[in-house]
């Protein structure tokens, strides 16, 4: 694996210098499911996924990959679209009805997302969705194309007992975990995760954020002024308010590193972002990050949708990443475990502590997220 001074290698890293035989299959699999996966598929693109088709690839890596990342519904619309006679009718049977199955549970989400919002906007609460079916609407057109499990809702701090009272009584429940917690440490996990966890007999998670990120990362702009900016999104038989999409690169940016960029769900949401609008003010964009000293952080995620989807940045853009200086070598870094990592697993503790400690680019911002960071371990939270 290629390694940087910006991230030294863990020992774990190290011991593996050179990919074996099933380690090729693997970087194989995960380069066809990167390549089903393009926004724009040019035709060396399609050459290039014929090619992979044709060298006969392992489906179960194929499909383990493809889950691991979520990103089955593109990886079957890709196939079915450049060459459904190269893969096995099995393979193609079992992606389709995964594909079934996710427009179908994405769509029953979105429906109760929209009563949702109905019901707050009956008691007053305004709310933004956040993730999961805006980013499915916004990035890709498609409720379809975007697997997601749960749904998000950004609120203001001081609406969140109201809202926790109305989700109890329709019929929500919050996760026994977090309910098994005295009510001081409710409030505690509040205030370190700014976000409660509830759900829907069992059947599906929602997310309560009262500020976009935990404190730890350092991204927290003013709900009002989201708001402000936020899009009406048509969902079903109504709609529900969303992220601008220059929110929206600088949220998934965040979101990213808070995930250590571990599944490519993360860089494909960016690119197919980026790509379907090009309007983006990118002065605007870098402006944001600036002031809440996370430049390096959106660097990075641009620079991961440039090297798997050759995503068109501007030339301030890529400018400012040539001067960074660290973009690159985490960039190097995070590429060098993403073909692997459905096997690699989530890093230890102290690994994913180098990699976020590597993206401050401030020393504020260095000795925030070590404080945070440290106290949600005390507390017995993930960090």
């Amino acid at each position: 694996m290629e390694t940087s001074p910006a991230m030294p290698a863990s020992p774990r890293e190290r011991a593996r210098t050179s990919p074996s035989p099933g380690e090729d299959r693997a970087g194989e699999a995960f380069e066809l499911v990167v390549r089903c996966a393009w926004p724009r598929r040019a035709e060396a693109g399609e050459e290039r996924i014929r090619s992979l088709l044709a060298g006969q690839p392992d489906w179960n890596a194929v499909q383990r990959v493809a889950g691991y990342h979520q990103m089955r519904p593109l990886l079957y619309r890709t196939l079915k679209t450049v060459a459904p006679e190269a893969v096995p009718a099995g393979v193609m049977e079992t992606l389709a009805r995964q594909a079934r199955n996710t427009a179908a549970f994405n769509t029953f989400l979105a429906t109760e997302l929209v009563r949702l919002r109905g019901r707050l906007e009956q008691e007053g609460i305004p709310v933004l969705t956040l993730k999961g079916p805006a980013v499915a609407l916004l990035a890709y057109g498609d409720l379809s194309l975007r697997p997601f499990v749960d749904l998000d809702l950004l609120i203001r701090p001081a609406d969140y007992p109201a809202l926790e009272r109305m989700l109890l009584e329709e019929g929500y429940t919050l996760f026994r975990r977090h309910a098994a917690r005295s009510p001081v440490m409710q409030r505690v996990h509040l205030l370190l995760s700014r976000q409660a966890p509830f759900t829907r007999g069992g059947v599906f998670n929602l997310d309560v954020h009262t500020h976009i990120m935990p404190p730890l990362y350092h991204y927290t702009p003013r709900f009002e002024e989201l708001r402000g900016r936020a899009v009406r999104l048509a969902m079903g038989n109504g709609e529900v308010p969303g992220l601008h999409p220059e929110d929206l690169v600088l949220m998934l940016c965040f979101h990213g590193e808070k995930n250590r960029w571990e599944t490519l769900k993360y860089v494909c949401d960016l690119a197919w972002l980026i790509e379907r609008h090009p309007e983006l003010d990118w002065s605007r964009i870098l402006q944001r990050a600036d002031r809440t000293q996370g430049r390096r952080i959106l660097l990075l995620g641009l620079e991961l949708a440039r090297h798997y989807y050759d995503v068109a940045l501007p030339e301030t853009v890529r400018e400012a990443i040539r001067r960074d200086g660290k973009v690159d070598g985490l960039r190097r870094h995070i590429t060098g475990r993403l073909p692997r990592q459905h096997e690699l697993g989530v890093a230890p503790f102290g690994e994913r502590m180098r990699l976020h400690m590597a993206l401050q680019n401030a020393l504020r911002t260095k000795a925030r997220y070590l404080f945070f960071a440290l106290v949600r371990r005390v507390v017995d939270f993930e960090a």
